[in-house]
């Protein structure tokens, strides 16, 4: 009875030792890295007052306009377009949704490769691209009025 006691004990633990030899310690792992969202576009958020020069081809108009950042995700941005021009040149505000935010060093790029609106009854389509830098914004934005042929180009700047 001992003997069997024994064969069986000795049986258990080899069968035991079998199985924990059986680990795959030896193949390399690669550490894992937890990638963090940062919450870039609270940072740009505001309103930017500063000048605003419009230019289709050779005609350049300057004027002092506000424009504001709000925040829609942790890295994306609405940026509100001030109403331009009068009469029958004259163009609603809109908000182009969407804009990306990114974060390089201290300072935040806006871009926006295509948007299209409809703030009143004509569309506008256009692209847009920018920066906050020490806390002032420099955008540059293009707007193609229904079937105007070209795009009225945009430049709005803190100096």
């Amino acid at each position: 009875m001992k003997k069997t006691y024994y064969f069986i004990l000795s049986a258990a633990l080899l069968l035991g030792g079998v199985f924990a030899s059986c680990d795959k310690d030896d193949e390399e792992t690669t550490p894992t890295t937890t990638t963090t969202t940062t919450d870039v576009a609270s940072a740009v958020v505001g309103s930017y007052e500063g000048t605003l020069i419009q230019s289709v081809g050779t005609s350049v108009d300057t004027v002092s306009a506000t424009i504001t950042l709000t925040k829609e995700s942790a890295s994306t941005v609405k940026v509100q377009i001030p109403a331009y021009g009068e009469g029958r040149m004259a163009m609603s505000a809109f908000g182009i949704e969407g804009v990306a935010v990114a974060k390089s060093n201290n300072d935040y790029t806006l871009t926006k490769e295509s948007y299209s609106v409809t703030p009143a009854s004509t569309e506008y389509k256009g692209s847009l691209s920018g920066t906050v830098k020490g806390g002032k914004l420099a955008l540059d934005y293009t707007v193609t009025p229904g079937a105007m042929p070209m795009a009225i180009n945009f430049n709005f700047s803190q100096d």
